[in-house]
Parts: structure tokens; sequence; C-alpha cells
């Protein structure tokens, strides 16, 4: 599971005593403003103007007497964030490296380090220690203790695995941050069948459609191009490998929950998902820090026998605020497939739509609710939290099983934000000499 790197916004900077007064209190005095500049630019979801100002800091020799270790420290796991989004897996690993190195007790730069190490590189070894010493530093955090548990789910440490997901989840569930900031825009269903015109950034018309109230999901037909589909299968064949989830019971891993091939894609520098993420950000009409906070393209691809039994997208510690699914190719017509709501389409379904979802049975999950075809081109989207800002129970869904053919698709999370503040604060007053 990939989420979007934590930034991190603090300011610790200290100056050498054997720098001449006057020419040392210009250079500190440029290199706060540098600071707080690049912070704020950051914290504004610019994330290219960020990074040069980060690595401008970074190349400024002049910077380099007043700049702490911490403070590198903090450069360093920024721009190495921006970095890791972008796909450039080297770089970022050699800043989170450096960062770590400079300071040891920098908790978020082995959250990010660890996740490099496990997810992209395969050093899960490696990534068990930064994952661990994580954990050491901070042992309330449940992004950490949900990343331990991903790097012990790779070496099959499945029930050490599955109690850090469970204290992940404890953890994040009492912080009043896992619901969604009060007043975020959400398209409105009020009819089933109801349709709305919508202009694409390119200029298509495109209609949405409303096929379920409650919990609001959507239907746009013709939303991915067979260009983009096409594209988009072919980057991601080589690098499919076997769904994982968290299994019933405990057991991490590849189990009867679940069974389809994933790979995860950046969007940025590719012609076609940069186009996808462009429409998807209007279609949604998202702030400039949620469609920051999009995650990597998890593409899918089910076999005939392939499923994903019921379950939410959103966690208290993986707060996903909507999701676009994108339907690539396949599996045809009377072949199965269907996304399925069993709450749909009025927060009922059948009249056992509660236990159906609480149960996790997707042959009964995909007999009644809101069954969306996964017709090659189009998109279905909805929202994982309600207008009253909390996680939607009604937006429990599953892939319905495919009898026949191959089915591609892809998931499109858009995040919250993590909390943090607003503004950086000055450098503390003895942090300058």
């Amino acid at each position: 599971m990939r989420a979007p790197l934590r930034v991190v916004l603090l300011l610790l900077l200290c100056v050498s005593t054997n720098a001449r007064a006057s020419s040392s209190d210009d250079d500190r005095a440029r290199l706060v403003r540098a600071f707080q500049n690049a912070l704020a630019t950051h914290e504004r979801g610019d994330a290219s103007d960020a990074l040069r100002e980060y690595e401008a800091i970074l190349a400024d020799a002049s910077a380099r007497p007043h700049l702490s270790a911490k403070a590198e420290a903090i450069l360093r796991t920024n721009a190495g964030g921006i970095l890791y989004q972008r796909g450039n897996v080297d770089a970022s690993r050699a800043h989170f490296k450096r960062a770590t190195e400079l300071d040891p007790s920098h908790a978020e730069a082995r959250v990010n380090l660890a996740n490099l190490l496990s997810e992209d590189v395969g050093s899960h070894e490696d990534a068990l220690t930064h994952a661990r010493e994580a954990v050491r530093l901070r042992p309330d955090h449940a992004k950490s203790h949900h990343l331990l548990g991903n790097v012990l789910q790779h070496l099959g440490q499945d029930i050490e695995a599955a109690l850090r997901f469970k204290t992940a989840e404890t953890l994040a569930a009492g912080d009043a941050a896992a619901n969604a900031p009060a007043g975020i825009f959400q398209i409105r269903a009020t009819e089933v069948g109801e349709t709305k015109p919508w202009i694409s950034p390119d200029g298509r018309e495109l209609t949405v459609r409303t096929i379920s109230v409650t919990p609001p999901v959507f239907r746009v037909e013709g939303f991915v191009t067979e260009r983009e589909r096409e594209a988009v299968i072919r980057k991601a064949a080589p690098e499919m490998r076997e769904s994982r989830t968290v299994a019933d019971g405990g057991k991490a891993g590849p189990t009867r929950r679940r069974k389809s091939e994933t790979a995860w894609l950046v969007t940025h520098g590719d012609d076609a998902l940069e186009a996808l993420s462009t429409r998807a950000t209007a279609l949604l009409n998202l702030s400039a820090d949620v469609a920051a906070a999009e995650e990597r393209v998890q593409v899918l691809r089910y076999e005939k026998g392939g499923y994903f039994d019921v379950h939410h997208e959103s966690t208290a510690f993986l707060r996903r605020f909507a999701t676009v699914l994108y339907y690539l190719s396949g599996p045809g017509e009377g072949n199965g497939g269907h996304t399925a709501f069993p709450l749909g389409p009025h927060g009922e379904g059948t009249g056992e739509g509660t236990v159906v979802a609480t149960a996790g049975n997707v042959t009964a999950a995909c007999e009644g609710g809101v069954r969306a075809a996964p017709v090659p081109g189009d998109a279905i989207f909805f929202y994982n939290f309600g207008v009253n800002g909390r996680v939607d129970a009604n937006a429990m869904h599953a892939a319905c099983e495919v009898t026949g053919g191959t089915k591609w698709a892809a998931n499109h999370w858009f995040n919250l934000a993590e909390r943090r503040r607003r503004s950086p604060p000055p450098p503390p007053r003895d942090e300058l000499r």
C-alpha cells in the first residue's frame, strides 16, 4: 500500500561562531527567509517550486555554515518526498538515507526510507530496521505501526504484521484528525439516474450520471480515452504482482478475500496518467492539498475467477477522501467483474445489506444493492467520507467475480492531507548564535 509521504514543516537553524558577525548575520537572515519560503511553497501544494527551493538551499555554499544537521535532514526529507512522488527512487533514497545519517532521531525520514526500501527496492530486511526504529521513536504514531506491518507482511511474519495493523487502526481511531475538514466540497447525489453535463479539461463534453444516492456513486462514460487505456495497461503489465491485503482472522498477505494482481504507477512524467490525474482533479473539484495528496495509481488485473470481497477504501490512518475507478479493458459483457455497493442505492440495498457488508461475502454482496458494469473507458467515482466529515460506512463495496475473460481496472485515490501547522514557525532563538 503506497501513500503520499508526509512533509515535515519545522525550522531549526544554527550558525557557526567562527563566521564574521556581519556577513554571518546577513547569510543567516537570508537562509531563514529561504527556508520559510520553501516550506510555505510546499504547504501551498506547489511541489515543483518547493523542490527547486529546497535544492537551492542545499546547494548554497554560503548556507552550509548556518544549517544545522536537523535542518538539513528536514530539507532532505521534504525534497526526497517530492522526488519519490515523481518516481525518482534513486534520488529520493539518497536524500532519505542522508537525512537519517544527519539526524538519527528523525522518525519521518526513517518511515520514508523504510517504505521506499520495502516497496520499491525489495530490501525488506533493511526496511525492517528503519521501520522498527521509527516505531521506537514514535510509539504512538499510527502510520509508523502500519508501515511496520507492511514490511513484516512482505517478510512473511503474518502474526506480528496483523498486530501492527490493529495497533495502527486503534491509535488513529482515537485521533479527531481522522475526520474530513468541515465543508470540503462533494458532488451531491439527489436521484438515481440524474445526469449533469461536464466539460473535461481537454474540452470533451461528458456526462456525470448518478447511480447511487447513499452512498453517492457516479459514472462518467468515456472518461478514459482508448489511447490512455492502452498506455496504462502497457506500462503496468510487466509490473503486476499478486495483490495483498489484511485478511479476516489476523493473517496478512495473499488470502481468500482477494484474487487479483496489482501494479502501482507514478503519475508524474507519464502523459496518460498525468492527463487522468488532471481530469479527475477537475471532476472532483479538489482543493490543492487534496489534489497534491494523490496516491500512485493502482492498476488491477482480474483473470477468470478473480474478485475482491467487501471492503472500505479509507481507514483512520489512511484517509482516502475520494476514489476514482477507471475501467480499462474487459472482461466483456456477461463475464461479471462488476463493482458492487451492497448498501446502495439508498443506504439499504437488500434487506440484509448490513449483514452482507460486514460479513465480507462477495457473492451475496454482488446480488443486491448497486452494481456498476465494468465498461471499458468509463469511470465511476465515490466518496469515502460523508458530508459530515466522518468515514461513510455505506461506501463499502466489492469487486465481483470475473466469470470469463480478463478485467483491467485502476484505482486513483485522493487523500486528505495530514493536519499540520499552516505557517512554519520562526527558528527558536536559542538555535541562533
